[in-house]
């Protein structure tokens, strides 16, 4: 979403009669709309529309839209953020070093935060771990976190292990199970989207 846009009442005609005259589109009369709003109005080809009942207006049809075309914009949504990855022209996948300092930096000045959102992780981990795992399945989830540790030491550089299907994603949850783990590179990991997109999984 693009940055709210103010218009300055400085210098504004004070009439909808004026601004026609001027060839202005907005004036500014100093008293509230019929919402309450003290803003100033647009001109409009039938009458003036006060700008924040117009952006409320406009908020409540792109709301309707969304609700009437969920499913829509879920795989447009789906399908750019699947180009954006497979093109690396997100800002993450081309920034990969100082999208991963951005968030170390974030998460250093967020401390409560951080710790937050680590306990709402532990709780959807121990959630998605089945009960019928087995004891040659948690051991070979085990043994992939020793390899994350082993090549962090050897390289230097953090390797961590990741959810194919994310744990929390916003369009799907993946389970903590052994077929769902691999070994990425930390700075890969973090700037990963939460949108799973199983044909860029695939094509990987």
């Amino acid at each position: 979403m693009g940055a709210r846009i103010e218009i300055s009442t400085e210098g504004l005609p004070g009439s909808r009669a004026l601004a026609i005259a001027e060839g202005n589109r907005h004036f500014f009369t100093g008293a509230p709309c019929a919402n309450g709003h003290i803003v100033p109005r647009i001109v409009t080809k039938r009458a003036s529309l006060c700008l924040e009942c117009r952006r409320e207006g406009a908020r409540r049809g792109t709301r309707t839209y969304y609700q009437k075309n969920i499913e829509a914009c879920r795989e447009a949504a789906r399908k750019s953020e699947a180009a954006k990855r497979a093109t690396g022209s997100d800002w993450g996948s081309k920034n990969r070093e100082a999208h991963a300092a951005m968030k170390s930096e974030w998460k250093k000045a967020n401390l409560e935060r951080g710790r937050f959102s680590a306990m709402k992780r532990k709780a959807a981990r121990l959630m998605a771990q089945p009960a019928w795992l087995t004891a040659e399945q948690r051991a070979q989830m085990l043994a992939l976190y020793r390899e994350a540790v082993r090549l962090t030491a050897e390289t230097g550089e953090r390797y961590e292990v990741d959810h194919i299907v994310p744990l929390q994603g916003r369009t799907v949850s993946g389970l903590h199970v052994p077929w769902n783990l691999r070994i990425l590179r930390g700075v890969e990991n973090n700037s990963r989207p939460r949108i799973w997109n199983v044909d860029a999984e695939l094509d990987a």
